[in-house]
């Protein structure tokens, strides 16, 4: 049957207190329990007092509705028909004294707060209704701190879904533990191996508290066929270890076998190490890939060490190399080395140096020899375009004849950061140039006067006795006299040829007798003086003009 309500528990007069709500109606509160009540507790009723109305309802701690008759004492779950209908929700209860007390608080805030801290302090949980909780916490001061019914039911909804996500997250902490211990169990357990089932290893756990604390069947078996799995792996990885420790161990064994190189077979190393314990730990294939790895690492060893030997000859290489291009350099600051430098004149010179006996060994030193030259000739025609574009400037061409003091003179002041050395070769190279200029010009010249010569030999009218003068505007129609720009040479050229003519005309003279004859067999006659006289005078001049001539 239900409980008795909370007026018909035992109880003394003094332990209730009698108020009344904003209508006037009575009601009851408990001090010590602090309960509420519309009925009259059995206390407080005296001898002769008319009785209240028989049923009243009430809700147990569950909130589950239930119904006591005050005068039989009778409770029943059902709604008894002279009720009519359900009592109204007792009010809160009040504070001590004779009337409800209320309490200031500064903010919403502050309502708020003291309303959530009366919810937890009263425990209300997940499953307590919203009657049952105002029953339980109603007398409490912190109830009045929200009037409107409506904020103190959001506010109790609200704690109520706190409480439930409490308690489910505390279900899925108890849940996490009772699947670890689970799994612990099964860990503790040393007779299970990779092949059992549930079915078999079930009997292992009948009495452990831990198995019990998983009431699915199926989750067990889901969780044990989980950590097979794991088991199985974990066997894996320590037979792994195992073999890759034994592995290591034979790794060792053909580490300390100093006669094993490179090129060393694995028939001969087995008939080596067939009797330690190493090399029986291992099957024939991981020996045989221990073998090899170990090969391989020689091989690559050996490597490394040529390839360390062929650097660190490349590097004393290039320091002997180094070393001799400062002696090269050095040599060219000095002067003692240019472009006209000879390689057996310098190999002489500098044959007992310990670099250069040390390039020699090398076979690079005539090559390094020659591209430093070239390298001087660059360098060279650049300094000698900058020695150009200064005459340019100061306006002064190198003349044959000029020393190299005046050269060095014109030149030295505007380009003060080459050497004297430098300048001198600058100057050899343009005076040797200017040279070779010169020869072409006068080659030129030769073939010119060469021409102008064969052009006169072509003038017939052209004689010893002709002048310059007279045959000028003959002269000026030949492409070989105008080729010459120089009218001194062109009278020069003249000349010459005219006193060629004047030889031959002599040595005509001096072959031809003062009378007049007549050639036998010939009919032509030799033009005579007119007399004695007119031929020894042209006679005389003729000689008198050859004996002026440049013979």
């Amino acid at each position: 049957p239900p409980p008795l309500p909370p007026h018909m528990q035992p109880s003394a007069e003094e332990d209730w207190k009698r108020y009344y709500d904003s209508s006037g109606k009575a009601y009851y509160y408990h001090v010590h329990t602090k309960q509420t009540t519309w009925c009259k507790p059995t206390a407080l009723v005296h001898p002769g007092e008319p009785p209240e109305e028989a049923w009243k309802e009430f809700r147990t701690a569950e909130g589950k509705a239930y119904y006591f008759n005050s005068i039989t004492e009778a409770t029943s779950w059902t709604l008894p028909s002279s009720l009519g209908q359900r009592q109204p929700i007792i009010p809160p209860p009040p504070m001590e004294g004779s009337a409800l007390e209320a309490v200031d608080y500064a903010t919403r805030k502050d309502r708020l707060s003291a309303f959530r801290e009366l919810l937890d302090a009263h425990h209300i949980s997940a499953t307590t209704s919203w009657p049952d909780a105002i029953n339980s916490i109603s007398a409490d001061p912190r109830f009045q701190a929200l009037k409107s019914l409506g904020e103190r039911r959001a506010l109790f909804n609200e704690h109520i879904e706190k409480q439930r996500k409490k308690e489910r997250e505390n279900a899925i902490i108890l849940r996490k533990k009772a699947r670890d211990e689970f799994m612990q169990m099964l860990e503790e357990c040393s007779h299970l191996t990779p092949n059992d089932t549930w079915s078999k290893a079930a009997k292992y756990f009948e009495g452990d508290p831990r198995r019990k604390a998983i009431a699915s069947q199926s989750e067990c078996e889901a969780m044990f066929e989980d950590f097979i799995v794991t088991l199985e792996r974990q066997q894996q990885t320590r037979a792994k270890l195992r073999r890759k420790e034994r592995m290591a161990a034979f790794h060792e064994l053909l580490q300390e076998t100093k006669s094993i190189g490179p090129q060393t077979q694995w028939r001969k190393v087995s008939t080596i190490l067939d009797e330690d314990p190493r090399y029986q730990a291992l099957d024939k294939m991981d020996r045989l890939i221990v073998f090899e790895d170990y090969i391989k690492e020689l091989e690559r060893t050996a490597e490394e060490m040529r390839l360390q030997e062929k650097e660190e000859k490349r590097r004393l290489d290039r320091k002997v190399k180094d070393e001799f291009k400062a002696i090269l350099r050095e040599w060219h600051e000095k002067g003692l080395l240019d472009y006209t430098t000879k390689w057996r004149d310098f190999a002489i010179v500098v044959g007992n140096d310990p670099t250069f006996v040390d390039i020699m060994k090398q076979g690079t030193a005539r090559e390094m020899f020659d591209d430093f030259i070239q390298e001087i000739e660059i360098e060279l025609k650049v300094q000698y375009r900058s020695i150009k574009q200064v005459m340019s400037n100061v306006g002064y061409t190198l003349q044959l004849g000029d020393d190299f003091t005046h050269f060095h003179a014109k030149v030295s002041a505007h380009l003060p950061a080459l050497s004297k050395h430098t300048l001198r070769l600058a100057y050899d190279a343009l005076y040797s140039k200017e040279e070779e200029a010169q020869k072409e010009r006068d080659r030129r010249m030769e073939k010119l006067f060469d021409r102008l010569f064969a052009a006169l030999k072509t003038i017939p009218h052209l004689t010893h006795e002709s002048s310059y003068e007279e045959l000028l505007p003959h002269l000026k129609s030949l492409p070989a006299f105008l080729a010459i720009e120089s009218e001194e040479e062109r009278r020069r050229i003249f000349d010459e040829h005219h006193q060629h003519l004047l030889r031959l005309h002599y040595e005509k003279v001096k072959a031809t007798p003062t009378h007049t004859h007549t050639d036998v067999g010939s009919k032509r006659e030799l033009e005579a003086p007119s007399s004695l006289d007119e031929l020894e005078e042209k006679r005389a001049r003729i000689l008198k003009a050859l004996e002026a001539l440049p013979l």
